[in-house]
This record gives C-alpha cells, structure tokens and sequence, in this order.
C-alpha cells in the first residue's frame, strides 16, 4: 500500500518527527501570551459530599467508593469552615495519596471523582489554609523545590502529581505543558493543561492561562475540528492566524470512526460527482438476526487505507487501486458454533488506525457451551468474547494481541479484559472499553501502549447487570458506547444505567451521572421480551462545553455538562419537532453550536440551551423530504461532511444544509444505503454484505493536479499527486507510463532533499518507499524470469530501501540469492556487517548483523584451522545469541566437535593450547575456572576445569555452580556419571531432595561403575544407591492435609482491591514450612501481596508487594518462593520478599511455567510475537541455574507435562504424529512415541491446524511406556480414549455414549479418571485399569455436571484423590449436588444434596483430614454465602449443633474460596476472610467479622 500525506498532529509519534509543527507549536505559545487568545474557563465549583440516591429504584448499578475517604473529605471541608487548616490540609493531601480512584455523590444520581474533589479543594483554600498547605509542601517535597530549569521531566511530573494545587505544583505542570506545546505534541500539551486547570483557583490568572492553553494544544491535537470552528468565527479575532498556522489540510481523513476523537469535526465533502468505482461484499458473521446489524461495521482510515473490522476479521481496502490490500487471519476461523442468538446486535465494530497501526477488537474462540433443558429451554448461553488485536498499517502483520490461544499465555494473562466497545487510538494509547463477565459485568475503561498492547491504566467504572434469564444468566454479550475524546477527558455510556468522563492521561475518573434506564422486562420461561433499545449505539459527541449521549438503556438523548457531568438537557427518542416525530437513530456529529440527530428524519439540537433544561430542537429535514417513497427499512448512518449533512438513500445521497435546504442530490443505480464515511474527496458506505468505494476520480486528480500548481515546492503534495497517478494507472500501462509516476516521486524526495526534511518525515519516507517497493517489483520480476541482472537489480532496490528495516531484509534475500557464490557472499557479509552493524536479521527470533556474519563466516569457511577459529570467535563474543539451533555457543560448541572428529584434534590445538595455559593461571580460583570452562567447552581444559568447579561447588553447597557445569556438559548429551553425583550432592545439601532422588535414579545405568566422588570411598554407584535409600526420607508435601475445620473467623483482611489468593504449589520433595510461618499470597490482578496470616486485627499491611504482569501460580520450595511472571521468572524468600535469583530476559521474550519436574522448573519460553523460537527451559528453583536450553523446532505443538515427563508432539511432513517424553534433568528425548501418518488425524477427524488450534495436547496423558489420547470427534460421535504403545500400536480403547463430551481424563498411579459431561442426559465418571482400559466403577453424576477441583493445564494434571462435582440430580434441575468420588480403586463416593436455597457451589471445595468443607452462593442474590463443613464418613455436620453450614456476609458479587495452609479463605469484592480451627492452631489470631 502507498502512503500518502498524513495530519501531522494526528499522532504524536508523527508529531515529533514533522519539523514543521515545531515552528507551529512554539507560534501557539506565543500566542498564549496574547488577550485576545484568551478563553473563558469552565465553570467550576468546589464540591460537598450529599447522600446516595438516584432518580429510578431499579437503576442498579454500583460505584467504587470508600465511605471512610468520603467521610475524610468532608471532614477537612468542616475543618476547614472551622479554621483548623493545619490538620484539613494534612488530611486532603494524604487523601491525595491513596489513588482510590473512588468517587463522592455530589447529587441524586451525579458523582465527582474523589481525587478531583481533593484536587479542586486544596486549590481554592482560605489564605491561611493555602499557607498551611505551601507549609506542607515545603517540608515534603524536598530536592523538588529546586529550580524548574533544573529538574528533569520525570521529576518536574513527580512534583506535580503529588503536589497538584500547590504554587510549585502547578509551576511543574504548567512547564511540562509548555514544554509540550513548544515540541507540537498536542496530546502531552492537552493532558498537562487540564490537570494544570484543575489545580488553579477559580477566577486566578492561572485558571485563565490553564483554559487558554488547553484550547491552543486542542487546535494542535484536532485541527479538522479548529477548522470547522474557524469557518464558524468561533475562535475569535486571531482564529485566521492560527489557522493559517495549522498544516494545509489536504484531506488526509479520519482515523476514528464517528467524526474523530471528539465527534464534532466534519468530515471532508466530496470532491466532484460521486459514482461507484469498486465494491466488494463484506459480512460480519452472525449479524443478520436484527435489522440494526446491518449497520454494525464502520469504516475508517484515509485515501491511503479502508479498514473494515467484520468482528472475525480486519479488511483493508486500497479505495484509489479499487481492490483489498490484506485480510486478517480470523481467530474463529476452527471455531464452528452459530453465535447468532447471543451476539449483540447492537455492537460498533470499527477498528482504528494511524500512520503504523490498525487495531481491532475480535471475537475469539472460548471453551464454553450451550446448556439446554429437555432439549428446548437455553439455560446457559455462549456469548462473544472480543479482545484487542493490532496489524501492521502496510502490511497486516499481527503486532501484538490479547489472545494467542483458547487456553494461551496470553489469553490467560488478559482474562477479565474482554473488550465491550470499539478502540480509540490516539498517540501512544489504545484505549477501549473492556469488562469483566464472571458474574456481575464489571465495565472499565483501559489503556494499553500502542506499540505493545502493555496495560497502562484500566479503571473500573461501574457494576451492573444486563438482561438475563430465569437462571440470572446472561443471554447476549454486553456492550458499551464508543468513546470520545475531547480536552484530555474521555467520554462514553456504560449502557449500565451511567454517562461518565476519565482524564485520558490516567483513567482518573472525572465524574459519572446516572440517568434513568429503560426498564428491563421480567424474566420468563418461554419468549421472554428483549428490553427496547431507541438508538443505535453511538459515541458520545462533545461540543461547546457538552457531552451529547445516546445510551442504549434510555430512551432519551442525554446532554452531560462536560466539565462536571450535569444533566443540561434530555430529549425523547421521537425527537418531536415543529408537530412531527423525527424518531433519531445516529448521533451524526456537529453543525455549528448543535447536535445533528438523525433517523425518520434529521434534527438540530443547540448544545447548551439558552434558558431551562429543555432541549431546544428544531426539524432539519423532515421524514417525508428524505424518504418520499416511505422505505420500512431501518436508515443507514448518515454523515456531516464540510458545512452540510449528508443522508444515504436507495439509489442516491441527499445533501442538506443547515438550514435544512436540499442543496444537491447524488444519483447511484442500484446504490443500497449503507453508513456514510467521507475522506480525502472521497466516500465510503458499508452495510453488511456490501462495501462501496464512491468517487470522482477525474475530479480528485483535478484538484491535485491544481494544487501541485501552486504548491510546486511541497512534497506532500507531489506524494499525493503521485499516488493519485499510480492509483489509475490502466492495467496494460506502458514502461512510459510508469516511469513518468516514479519520477514525480523522484521530484517530490528532492525536494524534501533540498528543505532539509529529516529521512524519518513521514513524507520522505512514503516517496522513499514508493521508489523502493518500485525498485524492489522489477528485481521480482528479473528472478521470475532469471534475467542475468537480477542480483544488481536486486541490489539496486535494497539501496532504495526507505529505513534500515528495509535495507536488512533485502540483504537477506540477497545473501540467499547468492549463496552458491562464495567469493560474492562474503563481500556481501562484509557490506552487511558495515552498513547494519546495530540492526538484526529477520531470521529466528532475530539475529543480531555481527553474529549473524560470523556464523556465516563459520559455515563456509572450507579450512579446518580457520573454521574452528571463527567458531570459536562465535563462543566467546556471542555466546548467548540465539541461533536457529539454539545458543550460539551451544552451536558451536557442537560445530567444533564434528570438525574435531572429522579433522583430528590438530584443528584445535591453538585454541586448546589458550585453554592450557588458562587452567594454569585459574589456579582454584572459581571465577576464572568458570570462565575458561565457558570459553574453551571442546578443551580437556575445561573437563578439568569443571571437575575442580563441581568438586568446590559441591563441598559449599553451591548448587548454582553445580548446576552450571551440569548444563555444560549436557549440552552434547547424557552428563558423566561423576557430575551426575555431585550433582546430586550438592542438591542434597541445598535442600533440593527432588533433584537428588533424581540424579540417583540417573545413575542406576551406572551401577557397576565406581563412583569418582571422593567421599564414596571407591564404591560403585549401585552400592552407593542402595545405602541412599535405606536412608533417604524425601517425601512430597502438601497443603490440603494441613486444612483445619472451618468453625471460627480467625481474619478479615479489608480492601479496595479485590483479592484472590494465589494458586500456590508446595513443591514435593522441598522442606514444608510450619503451620503458620507461611504468608498467604494474594492477588489484585497486577500486584502480588503476601499477607501474614497470623497477623492482629484488620490492618494487615502485606509483609512485601511486587507488581506482576501475568500469575497463574507460585511454587513454594521450602523457604523459597518462585514467582514464574509472564515475562520475569524470579525467586524470594518466602516470607521476606527478599530477591535470591531472577533468569535473565534481554529479549523480552515470555516465560509459561510447567511447574515442577523432578525437582526441575520447566519454562517454555517465547518469543513476544508468539512467532516462532520457542525454547524448553530447565531451572533449578533454589539457585536458579539453568539446567538446559532445548529449541523447539515451528512444528512443536504446545507441550505437556504428564508422566513425570514433558510430553512434545509434532506432526511430520508425512502426517504422522511423533510424542516424545523429554528428560527433566536435560531436555534430551527419551522415549518417543510414533502414531502412524493420517491416524490421529481420523481419530479426530481434524485436520493438524485445527488440532493444533484446539490445543489439543493439553489433554494427554502418559506414563512411562503408555500414551493414552483423549478422542473427542466432531458432531455428535462418541469420546473415546485410545492407549497406544511406543510404536504407535493400540493397547486398548474404551468407547463412551454418542452426543457426549470428555469433561476430564486424568491419572492415578493405577488408573485413569474419566468424566463424561452430556447436555441431554446424566454425565457420569469413570475408572479405567490403566493396564486394560476396563471401567473397574462408574457413578452417575447427574445433570449439568461440573468439576470443580480439577482442571485442564498444561502442567501436571493428576486425578486429585477426590474429585468434587456440582450437578442437578437429574434432568428436571431443580435439587443440586455435590458428588465426591474417590479415585482409588476402593476410594468412598457419596452424594451431598444441597438446599434449595443454595446456588452455585463456590470454587473450589476443600477436603481435610477426615472432612469437607465447601461453601454456597446465595440462590437468587439475597443473603451471604453458606460454609459448609460435613464429616466425610457419614456427612453430618460439624458446626455446633450438628448444623452442616453457616451464614457468612461476603458483601459483593464475586467471590471464590481455596485453601491455604490450616486457613480456608474465602474472598469478596470487600476482603478476604481466615476461617479455620482456633482451637487447632498453635498462634492465636482477632477474630473480626467483614463490614455490612
């Protein structure tokens, strides 16, 4: 795709680069200093706390806010009205500090954000109150309150954050602000502005200064917008010059759908005529049920790119070379469920772009399912999930996303961040709306980098409920308004019964109003009534100081008073003018001071009304003047482009002005109305089934040919002109043709040559890469014809190359393409490695240039001597690299080895004759014994060296060191005898009984050897053996069998944050800590917290916090914990926090833990991209030594661990299907089983993409000579499970019941578990003899069955020794159960009927010594959870009294339970409570109760 001229303000990335806005910005701060610039500021107020209360009983939302930061405010207001300044300042500004993000009820159904509250109090102090303040200040900021000149950025923003209303504060802000306006960046500009306007007195010169400013960098951030104010005379006397200021507008377009950030801008008209010059049929999958999908896709982009989000997928569309430029991969595309019912409707879906990206909310596949009754009423529905994709602009290369799999890293790590609206991509922000659907929908607002889709901010705004059915289930996925952006504030509807604005710098929140909802219709059985829905889900639209809302739960179109969130104004969806219902549908946008709505028929509506609170609207076009012929069908979206409005009809547009006037009628045969987007001269419609380009092509080049004219010396408009040329080039265009294109393009970098244009300006780079992807298609064309040019052409277009990118991946192809010629590959390296010297190779992970040539070098270097030189050369500069086969210094190590065995050791003499002579000078000393034992691996040098190393190692108990030179020596093979032993030593010494009871079973292939550890005596490795195990006590430990009965409050921990305890793995073969000295590891989502249990009273400040970006669960060895973060794998001592290890990651790649593995953690790790270079790592979790680094070749499937292996699978070219079992202690295979070509394949009737897809090796298991395969085919086939020898050779299959799933296969040491889950019949559980496949007992576990205690994982998965299932006891579903079934093959299984009052059973039921306990949602939402607690040999109760359960208030609607040491914790949305037995535990505890 071309790239043609962009607004340079539109980005700030692209903002920084254009020289030009520099000479702007710093003409807009001049004109700061000019009166007649000057704006009115907002109205403001400072704030005072009333009761809750809303206008409508069953609006039923809820907001986070602390009524004890409520209470502090209004306390430092009185204090204030007391004059006790000292102790009101003190108290606002800590207030400050704790970034609650609550809000303060300021009004029925109107709250403020509580840290704006703050923030606008302690700027309008009393004077003695004020000093009280700049005191405080004083004495806290200390270094800060130097010179501004002299502080960096980052502390200039730390004084102004923490000190907003301060004088020195503001001093901060208004610098950064400045300072940001000067370079053009209108984002920054606009972010610093308003929080500098926040932090002013009302009335002060500061206040106007703030206001001024933030009205200057909004002409520098939304300049289409100035200028529809400027054609309006809304900027005052000095609106030409600042205008004139502004970059030409040369119809760059729209990179947000709805009229930009703010809604207001007007699209560009039309240039000429318009007529259909391409069209294609686009479809969004499932969007046919209601008549208002039809219009669900939006486009965006410029005349350099369309892009259309179908909800499956991204399509760009090239409108001037009339055809599609790339389609996205869809991540449904294995996914065959009909989403029809459940998809809804009224979902936006446009994706958004600016001059590198397009980002894209999708829909991806989930594990969930329909559940039916009696096969006709739906009582679970599977709904949509959306999450963020992003693609390269050019080429549609997947950047980043938030799902890579259905049970990926990835998806895992941004569970709970379901996006519920399209995204707004403006600068270096994505931000979009997201929720959270366990339970109630918990709708935020997050931000992500727009380069890496890392989170920056996510806000929670409200919780609510959707319509749901009779079981309080949901029946269509949520969603929410778009948002808009205007003033550095975001705006949008929850559609949850809420209008709200956050500052788009911080997603601190501004205020939220409520509004009064449509109500929700009653729950039925049969047909139960969708709740109406009056308009089509529009983004808000800000102008004039209002924020205009059309909310999908109201039937009124709302205007919110920007600055504090007042209802100005509501009018009716009929939209009744001069006597006529007008029955608007789209919030069009903005003409003059009002609000364009439009539907039947089209209405102005004045933003802010000049007396009452009554919307003042007038009829623009009435229904009868767009629709004479009385079409039934819902209208399309129309547009407002330039000064007038312009409406889709069949067969023509119609134009309107403001007055209401028809000024000009566009007739198009056979046009079906879609919604209207305007850009860059053209016009785009989009409806489902049909995306239509429009366009005077004649009249486009026209205006540009005129342009060029009188902007002969603007190579934006060369670039233009160019591209409009090339664009309508005919097919069969001549070489003359062509080449009178190119040489505009020629023309248009010479002159960006001789102005001096950075190479990095957009425009210089899009000629650049016009020549370029020139250049680079004839040399395509030479190779295809083997023209005898074709390496010179080749070379020619790689010196076109527009960046350093370019220039590197056509060196590539080139060094390929000569190959075979040796003498002409080497001066190509050598012109690599000077050109590119700080670049990488786009090959594997990337390859950094000087590694890359040497290793090239090393490949073809014909002479023994000088090859075994370069390899060498390759190990001790580039040791770490990854290479396609693994590190560079494995690979070579490996290299010098072949070349030695083929070539004698004489090739290798001058290197071992360094390593001689560096074993000498070493001495004992490790460091050096160490670094020759890296540097000379293929020496007996370093044999020796690692001996002495191992040896000194061994007798400190060093297992690092230990562990190091064990990773040496395995990375040719099997490690000797003699370092398995010390490594077995040293283990036993660290504490690591695992690994040594490991390393001991290692040796039993050694067993007539005698060992060379000195303290072994001369004895052999089986005498040695055989005395370990008479004394060996290495046992597994867990935390279950600790559990106390849960008969007593032993805690409550308060919080704003919702907390779960993390999962935490006691680590078998590890000291277990006492009961008691282990904290409980909590989880806020982004913030690990270890909390002494045993901790007084409700303020247990956490014993250490860290941030964490993605924790599925932490392994405890002995007093060490392992923390495996999806980019960061480090380890602390347990109960301190203090470090003790953490892997290096210098290529940001992710880490996925396996978990433990005979003593070992088992890492796969990543790259970011998900593309490629996946590695199996080995560590040793006490010292953090990396036992081994294994690649995995892009045929591996995910792997597994089962078996006490790690299972790898691929298919081969032929279509067999090879497993491995890799070494724990190596990653070495050693043992592999072989299914034959096609026979998984037919088993599953899948092909291998979709059964990689479905991720299907999560569910294997094995054990050391058997494979068992979970087989579940397609449709309505029965499961099956298939034992398979190492050959491949079926061992026994067991056969399950038609239309029936396998919800768990799982493993015990004699047996494999099998639940079998059926949506029309009773599920049932199974065992099998693992030997012959025989059901040894089976128990019917009724309908709708669940098991809560176990799960699919990619880590080890064994059959726990209960497995607890929640069903209905039949197919009517009315009395639930708790089935418990014992897995050993006389294990006890019993049914627990449970009341009817009880709901859902809480994950996940614990089971002690000799009792059960599990707890209870309320049934339909009334009371707090029932804790049960039974007796497992007759499940009588064990609370006082016989009574099986008691009461316990968790306020809140998410909640969960897991054990943790002798506690139970149970969790909600206000805390986490400790229950267990006091009388059990050894340390007392408070008991408290959880707030009301």
């Amino acid at each position: 795709m071309h790239f043609l001229a962009m607004g340079p303000s539109e980005h700030p990335a692209a903002t920084r680069r254009l020289r030009p806005l520099l000479a702007l910005g710093a003409a807009l701060a001049a004109a700061l200093a000019l009166p007649l610039v000057a704006q009115e500021p907002p109205a403001r107020s400072v704030v005072r706390p009333v009761e809750f209360s809303t206008s409508q009983d069953d609006n039923l939302f809820s907001l986070l806010r602390s009524q004890e930061h409520i209470h502090a405010y209004e306390e430092a207001l009185d204090e204030i009205a007391r004059g006790e300044h000292e102790p009101a300042v003190e108290r606002l500004h800590r207030l400050l500090q704790t970034e609650a993000g609550g809000v303060v009820p300021v009004g029925p159904g109107r709250f403020v954000g509580l840290r704006l509250a703050v923030v606008t109090a302690l700027a309008n102090l009393p004077a003695a109150a004020q000093a009280a303040y700049e005191e405080l200040v004083r004495r806290e900021a200390g270094a800060l309150l130097a010179d501004l000149p002299t502080l960096s950025p980052e502390q200039l923003a730390l004084l102004a954050d923490k000190f907003p209303a301060a004088a020195h504060g503001r001093r901060a802000r208004f610098r950064l602000a400045d300072q940001a306006l000067e370079r053009g960046d209108g984002f920054a500009a606009v972010a610093h502005y308003r929080q500098a306007l926040d932090g002013s007195a009302i009335g002060s010169r500061d206040e106007q200064r703030a206001a001024t400013g933030l009205h200057l960098a909004e002409l520098l951030r939304e300049p289409d917008a100035a200028r529809a104010d400027a054609s309006q005379q809304r900027l005052g006397p000095v609106g030409d010059d600042l205008i004139t200021a502004l970059p030409p507008a040369d119809g760059i377009g729209r990179r947000a759908a709805f009229g930009g950030s703010s809604g207001r801008a007007p699209m560009e008209a039309p240039a000429g005529g318009l007529a259909s010059i391409w069209r294609e049929d686009l479809v969004a999958p499932f969007f046919d049920q209601r008549a208002i999908g039809t219009y669900a896709m939006h486009a965006v982009g410029d005349l350099d790119g369309i892009f259309v989000n179908t909800g499956h997928e991204v399509v760009a569309i090239d409108p001037l070379r009339r055809g599609l430029a790339w389609v996205t991969p869809s991540p449904m595309r294995d996914e065959s469920h009909n989403y029809s019912d459940s998809t809804n409707h009224d979902t936006i879906l446009a994706a958004a772009c600016d001059d590198e990206l397009v980002v894209a909310s999708l829909q991806i596949p989930d594990k969930t399912v329909n559940v039916d009754f009696q096969a006709g009423l739906r009582i679970l529905w599977k709904i949509p999930q959306r999450r963020l994709f992003a693609f390269s602009r050019q080429t549609g290369k997947l950047l980043w996303s938030h799902y890579d799999d259905v049970d990926g890293s990835r998806t895992r790590r941004f569970r709970g961040h379901d996006t519920c609206g399209n995204p707004l991509l403006l600068g270096d922000t994505v931000y979009v709306p997201s929720h959270d659907r366990s339970g109630a929908i918990q709708f935020s607002i997050a931000a992500y980098e727009a380069r890496t889709g890392q989170p920056k901010w996510r806000r929670l705004i409200c919780s609510s409920q959707q319509d749901v059915n009779m079981f309080g289930n949901a029946r269509t996925e949520f969603t929410a308004s778009p948002l808009a952006l205007a003033g550095g504030v975001l705006f949008g509807s929850s559609n949850l019964g809420v209008a709200y604005a956050l500052e788009a710098a911080t997603g601190r929140v501004r205020w939220i109003s409520a509004y009064d909802v449509v109500r929700m219709p009653r729950a039925t059985l049969h047909r139960q009534e969708d709740r109406p829905v009056y308009f089509a889900n529009n983004a808000p639209v800000v102008a004039s100081g209002v924020a205009c809302c059309t909310p999908l739960d109201s039937q009124f179109v709302l205007g919110f008073d920007a600055e504090d969130g007042r209802t100005l104004w509501r009018l009716p969806a009929d939209a009744t003018a001069a006597g006529v219902d007008h029955r608007v549908l789209w919030l069009a946008g903005v003409l003059g001071d009002e609000f364009v709505l439009a539907g039947a028929g089209c209405v102005a509506v004045r933003a802010r009304p000049q007396e009452g609170t009554e919307a003042e609207v007038r009829s623009l076009v009435r229904p009868d003047q767009q629709n004479e012929r009385r079409d039934p069908r819902l209208p399309a979206r129309p547009a407002v482009a330039g000064d007038r409005l312009w409406v889709p009809r069949a067969d023509r547009l119609l134009a309107f002005d403001r007055t209401g006037e028809l000024k000009e009628t566009v007739r198009l045969p056979q046009y079906t109305p879609g919604n209207l987007f305007f850009v860059g001269g053209i016009a785009v419609s989009l409806r489902q089934r049909n995306c239509e380009v429009l366009a005077d092509t004649s009249a486009l080049l026209a205006r540009c040919e005129e342009q060029a004219k009188t902007r002969a010396d603007d190579p934006a408009t060369l670039l233009r002109l160019a591209s409009l040329r090339r664009a309508l080039l005919p097919a069969d265009a001549s070489e003359g043709q062509i080449e009178a294109v190119i040489a505009l393009y020629r023309a248009g970098l010479e002159v960006c040559v001789r102005n001096n244009l950075p190479v990095q300006h957009p425009v210089r780079a899009a000629l650049q890469r016009e020549l370029f992807d020139h250049a680079f298609a004839v040399a395509r064309r030479a190779f295809t014809v083997g023209a005898q040019d074709r390496l010179e052409l080749l070379a020619a277009a790689r010196d076109a190359a527009p960046d350093l990118g370019d220039w590197v991946d056509v060196q590539a192809m080139l060094l390929d393409a000569c190959s075979d010629d040796r003498a002409r590959h080497g001066k190509e390296l050598q012109r690599l490695a000077a050109h590119a010297p700080l670049a990488t190779m786009p090959i594997g992970d990337g390859i950094p240039v000087p590694t890359f040539v040497l290793w090239q070098q090393a490949l073809r270097e014909p002479e023994p001597v000088a090859a075994v030189q370069r390899w060498q050369e390759l190990i001790e500069q580039h040791a770490d690299v990854a290479l396609l086969d693994g590190r560079a210094a494995d690979v070579a190590q490996r290299a010098i080895a072949v070349l030695m065995q083929a070539h004698g050791p004489a090739c290798y003499q001058p290197i071992a004759a360094r390593a001689d002579a560096a074993l000498a000078a070493a001495g004992e000393d490790r460091g050096k014994l160490e670094a020759l034992a890296q540097r000379f691996p293929n020496s007996t040098a370093a044999n020796q060296a690692r001996l002495r190393l191992l040896d000194s190692a061994v007798r400190s108990g060093d297992l690092a060191v230990a562990g190091a030179v064990f990773a040496e020596t395995t990375v040719r093979g099997t490690a000797a005898p003699g370092v398995l032993r010390r490594l077995m030593v040293a283990a036993e010494q660290r504490g690591n009984l695992a690994l040594a009871a490991a390393a001991a079973d290692r040796l039993a292939a050694y067993g007539n050897e005698r060992s060379d550890w000195p303290d072994d005596g001369g004895a052999t490795y089986g005498a040695m053996r055989k005395a370990r195990a008479a004394s060996a006590t290495a046992a597994p430990a867990t935390l279950a069998a600790t559990t106390t009965l849960p008969t007593d409050d032993l805690g409550f921990v308060p919080t704003r944050d919702f907390l779960l305890p993390i999962r935490t793995h006691l680590a078998a073969g590890f000291a277990p800590p006492p009961n008691g000295a282990m904290p409980l590891y909590v989880g806020t989502g982004n913030e690990l917290r270890a909390l002494d249990p045993t901790g007084k009273g409700n303020d247990k400040a956490p014993l250490f916090a860290l941030a964490y970006e993605y924790l599925d669960h932490l392994i405890l060895c002995g007093d060490t914990l392992v923390v495996p973060d999806l980019g960061r794998v480090h380890a602390l001592d347990a109960r301190s926090g203090a470090p003790r290890w953490e892997l290096p990651n210098p290529r940001a790649r992710t880490f996925e833990s396996l978990g433990l593995v005979d003593g070992v953690l088992q890492l796969l790790v990543q790259p970011r991209s998900g593309g490629g270079g996946n590695e199996l790592w080995g560590v040793e979790p006490l010292s953090g030594a990396v036992l081994f680094r294994r690649a995995f070749a892009a045929e591996h499937l995910h792997p597994k661990v089962a078996g006490g292996s790690v299972l790898r699978m691929l298919f081969t070219a032929e279509g067999a299907v090879q497993v491995e079992r890799l070494e724990p202690l190596t990653g070495l295979p050693r043992g592999t089983w072989n299914l034959a070509a096609g026979s998984l394949q037919n088993l599953l009737q899948m092909s291998p993409d979709s059964i990689a897809a479905r991720q299907y090796p999560i569910g294997l298991c094995a054990d050391a000579s058997t494979l068992y395969l979970p087989i579940e085919p397609p449709g309505e086939g029965a499961p099956a499970v298939v034992a398979v020898d190492t050959a491949g050779a079926t061992r026994w299959r067991w056969q399950g019941r038609a239309r029936t799933t396998l919800g768990m296969l799982a493993s015990t040491p004699t047996h494999l578990v099998v639940v079998e889950l059926s949506e029309r019949e009773s599920s049932r559980m199974l065992l099998l003899d693992g030997a012959s496949g025989t059901a040894t007992r089976e128990v019917d576990l009724g309908a709708d069955a669940t098991v809560l205690n176990w799960e699919r994982a990619w880590l080890a998965t064994p059959a726990p020794p209960v497995v607890a299932v929640e069903s209905f006891v039949d197919n009517a579903r009315r009395q639930r159960q708790l089935v418990c079934y014992g897995t050993a093959a006389d294990g006890a299984t019993f049914a627990v009927p449970l009341a009817s009052e009880d709901g859902e059973v809480i994950l996940a039921p614990q089971f002690g010594a000799d009792f059960l306990t599990f707890a209870t949602r309320p049934r339909r939402g009334a009371g707090g959870v029932r804790l049960y607690a039974l007796r497992l040999a007759d499940r009588t109760g064990l609370f006082p009294d016989g009574r099986k359960f008691r009461r316990i208030d968790l306020s809140g609607n998410r909640d969960g339970m897991a054990a943790f040491g002798p506690y139970t914790v149970l969790t909600g949305t206000q805390g986490l409570l400790l229950v267990g037995s006091a009388a059990e535990l050894t340390s007392s505890t408070s008991p408290t109760k959880p707030p009301k």
